[in-house]
């Protein structure tokens, strides 16, 4: 740790410096015109790195160096020296909008930005760039007439400070109760077999049964590769004797080991890991912890998060000598103000947090001490964040921007929204056996099924079956593993969500989705959903069961209420039918996993042709592990939808027919630019008795080709076009002109639907049908190869109905 005196001297400051009042940087009044006005160019980054003997200058290097790494910031100086660095202002607390205190003013930090440098990392869909950062520190022996000021801590990069964290602990604790259950409420099916749960006597240092009533701390950590010690039948009796952890033969995995020690420094007696907790060789106790696997972290007093390196032997930063911490805290002061850099990492953008078993862990866990590779953080569920690099100078402080997917928020969005954004966080990770896609999202389901009031099967929600297929690729998506159907996401390798358009929002999705088939378990003949009409703003089934329909102005979002009283928190996108709770009693894991559906099926046809509704109208190159957003075509060869496939699939559906099952019937738009939307009533219209669209197509006056913007488009795709959507340069006259018309020569329009709008109309209530692309028949049996839509008229033109077996 490099530390300076009080005050400096001028000849420790450069010129450039020399000329800067540090003690105004740190603090200001948490207005949004006092810091994002205030901007000051610091010199470039050849400049600042040529400096030897500025003291600030030097903090700036080292904090930027491990910010971006060396080697990045090397590579910037040889290439462009003259890139310039400039300082930046803002509230250390994220939320000091909400601030209660006495005081507006606040402690700041001081970031920099570098024109030629960026670091990203991605929270809850959105690309967030951070900027290295300097804070004030505060001096913990001497009480300030403002203490909120400056409230950086000295971090110690060789121990932990246990009273610190005992400190938090106690706070959270006198503050929400920290002493009982984490869900008083949670009646989990297990509950009576917690006295059969194993877990770790620290005091001991050996498995033992938990004791009745006794609180235990959970471990939640990357195996990486296969540890030497397990629980097995074998050695079950060795591990369960007093002190064989103590021995060398017998010592866990480093993370473990150190996992051990923060128990014992908090004054806790018992630990549960998986690895020592459930016997590894014994199906039926394996499959019984992941059952509870929910109930175990919910329940768990805290859960310890092993949140550096990528495997189990890494260990705990800074709780043993075998695991230094990095990197570490430089200090200068400079005109009586320490300043240190601050450290960036976060769980959020660990390993740790890639993984899919850590998922449900986070989620589930109320109280969650993280160790990073360079600090500590702890946060809860009421609301706690501390941060070891912080003092908490008041109440309230939060250090780390919120992060959407750390939990299920059941507080501002409606339960399938709640449920789909966990399928796409979830999805995003990655799992090592694929036979773990459901059992390591259990946890979160079985959350999910109390609100949902149904089972979910293969990964999707009963009550909901028909809007729960709708899921999409978003990026590379292959058919993995066979044990699980091509109809639930649980059957393919890569990340899915259920926005159509990775820009929309799923406003209104369910209300805007009716089924148009009927779906069945084909082994014991459970309905799953059945073809209906759209539902109406005074629908029987709302009076009979009690829901309120509400409408959402800002938003225009279309929710329900219900009175029953459990429901009674959570939002629905719909009134709940009562499929899900029939099926309840019925579905099991035994089932198979092949669908009974009677619906309507039409054959079309596949070219290289992407969709002009696609950002980029273009063939992608053979092979490109990309997805493919190709246009439907039918007997005339006119844009009729478009499906997603997975491109490495295109080759063997190119220039074929093939046949598209009608899942469901959806609006154009979910709000009100849809035709189908009724303004008084704020619902969307039937289809029955909409008005016929033109069997001939269009007047050519009103839609016509429009090639210029066009042609220009395609000539500058090349810049837009991102990883996943590479394209071979093709004459513009063989692309599909459907994406751009001119109406009424008053200039261009986009043809915002999927389909030619020359020849299918847009002013059609319903206009699409959500179809899945099917593959051929083996042993009557088909199976999902992509999703869609197809305009209804184009559909309905050649269907017919039939029975599919998919699987």
């Amino acid at each position: 740790m490099d530390t300076s005196g009080s005050n400096v001297l001028s000849d420790d400051l450069c010129e450039r410096c020399r000329n800067i009042c540090f003690r105004s940087l740190f603090h200001g009044s948490g207005e949004h015109d006092d810091y994002f006005t205030k901007e000051t160019k610091l010199g470039t980054l050849q400049e600042i790195w040529s400096e030897t003997s500025c003291l600030f200058c030097q903090l700036v290097k080292y904090t930027l160096e491990n910010h971006f790494k060396k080697n990045s910031v090397e590579v910037v100086l040889l290439k462009e020296a003259a890139t310039a660095i400039f300082m930046y202002w803002g509230p250390l607390d994220e939320a000091h909008d909400d601030l209660k205190i006495s005081t507006r003013d606040i402690p700041y930090y001081i970031d920099f930005g570098v024109y030629s440098l960026e670091r990203s990392t991605k929270t809850d869909g959105s690309t967030i760039y951070s900027n290295p950062q300097v804070i004030a520190l505060r001096d913990s022996d001497r009480m300030e007439s403002n203490p909120s000021i400056h409230f950086g801590r000295t971090v110690n990069s060789g121990k932990v400070d246990w009273s610190m964290i005992n400190d938090w602990l106690v706070s959270c604790s006198s503050t929400h109760i920290v002493n009982r259950p984490a869900n008083s409420n949670h009646n989990s099916p297990h509950q009576e077999d917690q006295s059969k749960l194993r877990v770790i006597d620290v005091s001991k240092a050996c498995i033992v049964t938990l004791p009745p009533k006794a609180r235990y701390i959970a471990l939640s950590y990357v195996w990486g590769k296969d540890q030497a010690l397990k629980l097995k039948k074998n050695n079950e009796t060795s591990l369960s004797t007093a002190g064989c952890f103590d021995r060398k033969e017998f010592h866990p995995s480093r993370t473990i080991i150190d996992a051990i020690q923060v128990v014992r420094h908090l004054g806790y007696l018992y630990l549960w890991v998986d690895a020592l907790c459930i016997v590894q060789d014994d199906s039926e106790n394996k499959q019984a912890n992941i059952e509870r696997m929910g109930q175990i972290y919910n329940e768990a007093l805290l859960t310890i998060v092993a949140a550096a390196g990528t495997h189990a032997d890494h260990g705990l930063p800074g709780v043993s000598p075998e695991c230094q911490r990095s990197p570490r805290q430089k200090t200068v002061t400079i005109q009586g103000i320490t300043m240190a850099n601050r450290f960036y990492s976060n769980i959020n953008s660990t390993y740790w947090n890639k993984r899919g078993w850590t998922y449900q862990e986070r989620i589930l866990s109320p109280r969650i001490l993280a160790f990073t590779p360079s600090h500590i953080t702890y946060n809860c569920d009421e609301g706690c964040d501390h941060d070891e690099q912080f003092y908490a100078a008041y109440d309230g402080a939060r250090f780390t921007p919120f992060y959407n997917a750390s939990k299920l928020d059941f507080e501002s969005n409606n339960i399938f929204d709640v449920y789909a954004f966990a399928v796409s966080e979830y999805t995003k990770r990655s799992i090592n056996d694929p036979m773990d896609k459901i059992k390591a999202f259990k946890g979160a389901l079985e959350l999910l099924q109390k609100p949902f009031k149904g089972p979910f099967f293969f990964g999707l929600p009963v009550s909901m079956f028909d809007v729960g297929l709708l899921w999409i690729p978003v990026g590379p998506c292959s058919r993995g593993n066979t044990s699980f159907p091509s109809w639930s996401w649980a059957g393919w390798e890569g990340a899915v969500a259920y926005d159509y358009i990775e820009a929309d929002t799923l406003t209104n999705l369910c209300e805007c989705t009716v089924s148009q088939c009927s779906i069945k378990t084909s082994d014991t003949d459970i309905d799953l959903c059945y073809s209906s009409m759209p539902r109406t703003h005074d629908d029987t089934l709302i009076k009979d069961q009690n829901w309120t329909r509400h409408f959402d102005l800002e938003t225009c979002e279309i929710y329900y209420r219900a009175s029953e009283e459990e429901l009674q928190s959570y939002r629905y996108p719909r009134p709940l039918s009562a499929i899900g709770r029939e099926a309840s009693h019925h579905l099991s894991k035994d089932l198979g996993q092949i669908l009974q559906i009677r619906g309507r099926v039409a054959k079309f046809h596949l070219t290289r042709q992407h969709s002009g509704a696609s950002s980029i109208a273009s063939s992608c190159r053979s092979g490109h592990n990309g997805q493919c957003n190709l246009a439907i075509l039918d007997s005339k060869n006119r844009t009729v939808g478009r499906v997603l496939i997975d491109a490495r699939t295109l080759p063997e559906l190119q220039n074929r027919e093939h046949r598209f099952l009608a899942l469901s019937r959806s609006t154009l738009y979910s709000n009100d630019e849809d035709i189908s939307w009724e303004e008084d009533s704020k619902t969307f219209r039937s289809w029955v008795g909409a008005p016929a669209s033109d069997e001939d197509g269009l007047h050519k006056v009103e839609y016509e080709e429009y090639h210029r913007p066009f042609a220009r488009r395609i000539a500058d795709s090349s810049s837009e076009i991102g990883d996943g959507d590479s394209v071979l340069p093709e004459p513009a006259a063989k692309m599909d002109r459907a994406s751009i018309f001119r109406k009424d020569y008053n200039g261009p329009q986009e043809n915002r639907g999927p389909f030619d709008a020359r020849y299918f109309s847009n002013k059609v209530f319903w206009p699409l049908f959500n179809v899945l692309l099917l593959s051929e028949e083996k042993n009557g049996v088909v199976e999902r190869c992509g999703i869609g839509q197809i305009h209804v008229d184009a559909f309905r033109a050649n269907d017919k109905e039939e029975k599919v077996l998919l699987g």
